[in-house]
């Protein structure tokens, strides 16, 4: 389902982006607000409080969206395990975008009881709206 938000968000917002200027961050103060409300992102999906989610992200709180959010956390814990912790892990320099990447750390149980730890790489996408970075998709890759 995140996965259908951050492809119909990406077109979106590129089709709305034919003539904007460049977007990345001017300075120091705009990259350390889009590392912010990254890390707040991140952690809201790790913790699964969708009202913190919403208030980083952006997001309206509807009955509706809450769902979404939480049958793509259930997805994600099906896949990969427990949500445990995250650090940043980069960025990518893009003309109209921010790119940051986090590590997320996954823990699951093996078949032979084991416990099992792994990283997936998590890209969250910001742009420039109304003089302030906000986020427009994000994906687990």
């Amino acid at each position: 389902m995140l996965k259908k938000i951050f492809f119909a968000a990406v077109i979106a917002v590129l089709s709305g982006c034919c003539c904007t200027k460049n977007n990345t961050p001017a300075t120091e103060s705009d990259a350390n607000e889009t590392f912010e409300i990254g890390g707040r992102v991140v952690e809201a999906v790790i913790s699964g409080n969708f009202s913190d989610f919403a208030a980083a992200a952006g997001e309206n709180s509807s009955e509706k969206t809450a769902k979404e959010f939480s049958e793509s956390r259930k997805e994600l814990i099906r896949n990969y395990g427990e949500l445990c912790s995250f650090r940043r892990f980069g960025t990518l320099q893009t003309p109209l975008f921010v790119n940051i990447f986090y590590a997320v750390k996954f823990k699951r149980t093996g078949s032979e009881g084991q416990s099992i730890e792994h990283e997936q790489l998590m890209q969250l996408l910001f742009g420039r709206k109304d003089d302030s970075w906000q986020l427009v998709g994000m994906r687990f890759i």
